[in-house]
């Protein structure tokens, strides 16, 4: 306190010089109508720029809440339109192309179930990449379900616990996908080299199989993991092995995984029901 004191002694003609200042400021002010207004203006641009700086903070810190409400509300969009006619449709469309006039979509059980989950962890770089998700068993979340993304496909459900679950991504050595070319609907196997994380490889389509750059490539509806039509990607090239009798497809991936933030986990009702009865099936 003493110092204080000794501080505000030995500045007090500096303090009483701005006091005397700010007098002067004021009295001009409310005496003459020029200096009024423009200090009016100035006043309310520096306070539209602090409110504006405001906004722009709130916004950023509420985008997260935002995206997450956003999310949820595509999952129930996709799982309302898996019901349309009883049956799936291609999620690339989201268009409605049979009658339905005659089906009251909220008493048919959906076939295909939609959760939608945060990115919390990811990797793109390596041989065998994986994301992590906040969602687990107690969720509804179990193996060897489907994930996809805004874009597309993005992998396999791998490893669950009651909040958290991992996916083997399309970017993986050891993942595997159904996949066609969808104007003919010829399919085969998409996997990943390791070399580019925008580039997977299409195998089994048959050398006569028309193929162009820049065909579309979605899910096949030949597994349990993924409804028909989800995006995978275009033909980026087409490689003629000599000797062979299938052609190797490059396909640009539709989702880039280093964007990816949100995902939609499928569930697919009857998964486990036709998983056991191919089980059955006699191995020659």
């Amino acid at each position: 306190m003493r110092n204080l004191i000794l501080f505000f002694s030995r500045y007090h003609a500096f303090f009483l010089f701005l006091l005397l200042e700010a007098i002067c400021v004021v009295l001009i002010i409310q005496n003459n109508h020029f200096q009024r207004t423009r200090f009016m203006s100035s006043a309310g641009e520096m306070s539209s720029g602090v409110f504006g700086v405001r906004s722009m903070v709130t916004d950023y810190f509420g985008l997260q809440e935002k995206n997450a409400y956003l999310a949820e509300q595509n999952a129930k969009l996709l799982t309302q339109i898996s019901t349309m006619d009883g049956k799936e449709i291609p999620m690339d469309s989201l268009k409605m192309e049979k009658d339905t006039s005659q089906v009251d979509s909220t008493k048919v059980e959906p076939l295909y179930q939609f959760h939608e989950a945060k990115v919390i962890n990811k990797s793109v770089h390596r041989l065998h990449n994986y994301l992590t998700i906040n969602k687990g068993s107690n969720d509804g979340i179990r193996q060897e379900m489907g994930v996809m993304g805004t874009d597309g496909v993005v992998g396999i459900i791998d490893r669950v616990s009651p909040n958290y679950s991992t996916i083997i991504s399309l970017l993986h050595k050891q993942s595997y996908l159904s996949a066609k070319i969808k104007k003919n609907n010829y399919f085969g196997s998409l996997s990943w080299d390791g070399k580019s994380e925008f580039i997977a490889q299409l195998k089994d389509v048959p050398n006569n199989v028309p193929v162009e750059k820049g065909d579309t490539i979605v899910t096949s509806g030949y597994s349990a993991l993924f409804v028909e039509g989800i995006p995978v990607g275009t033909v980026e090239n087409i490689h003629l092995e000599p000797g062979s009798n299938f052609q190797l497809i490059d396909v640009r991936l539709s989702t880039i995984f280093r964007k990816v933030d949100y995902v939609y986990v499928i569930e697919f009702k009857d998964q486990k029901e036709i998983k056991e009865l191919e089980a059955q099936i006699p191995n020659e």
